[in-house]
């Protein structure tokens, strides 16, 4: 199987916590600070979404968990 399954759990699990922590922040934000490519973000939070994360994201692409 392609990549390590606890490695994007726990990137999904910090992406959440950075999201909670700084509403508004960007995917250019997030890709940075957990070392990935932007189009790993964008990927992750689809798979969020799947999950049933509720997500929004803002005019400006500032993203926010919606309670």
């Amino acid at each position: 199987m392609f990549g390590d399954k606890q490695a994007k759990r726990e990137r999904l699990a910090k992406l959440v916590d950075l999201v909670q922590q700084r509403p508004g922040i960007s995917q250019a934000e997030l890709a940075r600070k957990l070392n990935v490519n932007r189009s790993t973000i964008f990927k992750d939070l689809v798979t969020l979404s799947e999950l049933g994360v509720r997500l929004s994201q803002d005019d400006n692409g500032g993203l926010y968990i919606l309670d």
